[in-house]
């Protein structure tokens, strides 16, 4: 027995091996950086509750928040096409850093607003180049690619992790607290890129184009694709921090609050501790297929909810669409990546993050409007239908795709 369980470490082990020692570094920073994007979950209960704000207001100071992802992705893409994306990153921790440490000290909402743009827009272009950082750090070597960008979605959701622990832990020493260690955190991550020998962490564009040189025939219609369904996928995860807490709650009244968070709990776990086995097992499978069972996936576990009876089917619900969360993240990031042209790796991962963040502003309202009007079980279908929509379109163009890692 004892073999065993040694065996079966060993071969869990291997799915994270392989990966270059700069990766794992950048792994670290994504889950600090995560770490404080958590945080900003928590901003309404700060502007409503510590500064008195209407929920008018912290809903316009949100709203900024999410205008700064939007752009924050595209525009930091395209630039990691011209410069290094290493001291694009530096730029957007340090820029993190003194959003966090302003929010201590504004007054006024206008001020507010600003910095919370910019809070959104360096959020959101520290994800992006440092995904541009890392995969080049992968070369030609596709399964590798696969790995990194999985791995990086295990840090990014090990991040939101700690991000509420360190809520509930310093919450009696006040927000103020939290943001200035927030800052001081994405100050040390900047200070140590900074600080980093160039020539280990860099790669030089001439370099970049060099070893994409055999990627130039790029299909336009299957990144077309992928975007799209990303958009619409993203509408889907958007109820996540929407409706779907307040289905769950007035679902299951006996657990209340404690519902959603054994749901999230099991979600983050699934994630840190099967995203790098699932991926494997997937690698070398057909990229855009298994994009598209993603999806199908996703619909299919919010479609259970309306037969939820009982909570034994609501966790059941979780493992579907968290394993189709895995599946599709993942994939689609790469698919951006890969079918791009060696100039415009960058804006493809940038076009990725802006147009995941367009439907998680879009996605609380429509998904409220509905949820309001018709109820959750409309709701759960149109996000079933949106699943068979993207699995179908996928599965047609899979049979033209050629996957550069089969």
């Amino acid at each position: 027995m004892t073999d065993y369980l040694i065996g079966l470490a060993r071969k869990y082990a291997e799915n994270y091996k392989g990966l270059p020692m700069l990766c794992w570094q950048g792994n670290i920073l994504i889950c600090i950086n995560t770490l404080t994007i958590g945080i900003c979950f928590f901003l309404s209960l700060y502007f409503v509750t510590i500064r008195h704000f209407t929920p008018s207001i912290a809903g316009l100071l949100l709203s900024c928040y999410g205008l700064g992802t939007v752009s924050g992705g595209l525009i930091t893409g395209k630039l990691s096409d011209r410069f290094s994306p290493r001291r694009i990153s530096i730029f957007s921790l340090l820029a993190q850093a003194v959003t966090f440490f302003l929010l201590t000290s504004l007054q006024s909402t206008f001020a507010l607003m600003i910095n919370l743009f910019f809070l959104g827009f360096s959020a959101y272009g520290f994800k992006t180049s440092n995904n541009v950082w890392m995969l080049g750090l992968c070369k030609n070597d596709a399964l590798l690619r696969y790995k990194a960008i999985s791995i990086s979605h295990v840090a990014a959701n090990f991040g939101l992790g700690l991000s509420g622990a360190l809520i509930a832990s310093m919450t009696t020493y006040g927000f103020q607290s939290i943001f200035c260690l927030s800052s001081l955190l994405l100050l040390c991550s900047a200070l140590y890129l900074l600080f980093q020998n160039n020539t280990d962490v860099d790669i030089p564009l001439s370099i970049k184009k060099q070893h994409y040189d055999n990627h130039t025939n790029v299909s336009q219609r299957i990144l077309l694709l992928v975007i799209s369904c990303v958009f619409f996928v993203g509408l889907i995860i958007a109820q996540l921090g929407a409706t779907y807490p307040l289905y769950i709650q007035e679902s299951f009244p006996h657990l209340g609050i404690n519902a959603v968070s054994i749901l999230f709990i099991l979600d983050t776990f699934l994630i840190v501790f099967f995203q790098a086995p699932l991926a494997s097992m997937a690698g070398k499978q057909n990229k855009l297929l298994v994009t598209g069972l993603g999806a199908l996936l996703m619909g299919l576990g919010m479609l259970v909810l309306s037969y939820s009876s009982i909570f034994f089917m609501a966790i059941f619900s979780c493992i579907i669409w968290t394993t189709g969360e895995m599946l599709f993240i993942s994939t689609a990031q790469l698919l951006c990546y890969e079918q791009s042209s060696n100039q415009r790796k960058g804006q493809s991962l940038g076009l990725f993050q802006t147009v995941f963040a367009s439907s998680n502003v879009i996605g609380p309202t429509l998904g409220g409007i509905i949820y309001q009007n018709w109820g959750g079980n409309l709701l759960w279908h149109c996000s079933m239908l949106i699943g068979i929509m993207c699995f179908f379109l996928c599965w047609y163009f899979s049979r033209t795709y050629t996957d550069t890692a089969s």
